[in-house]
């Protein structure tokens, strides 16, 4: 399945506004610069395959961090400003409000 994000509240992501709702969750990333973080409206995937860009509620720049250690298994963190995505030597942090 694909990871899926759910929010009860209006919030605001990347410094651009989300609705209220459950969404699926998507990274595309680059080798250098920033990555996108996608929302999108269908929250049922299994992964990408039937992805449809149309569904898209919110795409976003995130700029990457490296991490100090690797990361073995992809893991999602919490933080006090939105979560992060750690994996291999990368941290994805999305900020929302």
């Amino acid at each position: 399945d694909a990871t899926v994000y759910e929010t009860d509240k209006n919030i605001v992501v990347g410094g651009k506004p989300l609705a209220a709702g459950k969404y699926s969750f998507f990274l595309i990333p680059k080798k250098t610069g920033t990555w996108t973080a996608i929302f999108n409206k269908e929250p049922k995937q299994w992964g990408a395959f039937k992805y449809d860009q149309a569904n898209d509620a919110l795409r976003v720049e995130v700029k990457t961090k490296p991490l100090k250690a690797t990361q073995e298994r992809l893991e999602y963190k919490i933080t006090k400003t939105g979560f992060s995505l750690d994996w291999d030597k990368v941290s994805v942090p999305v900020s929302i409000k």
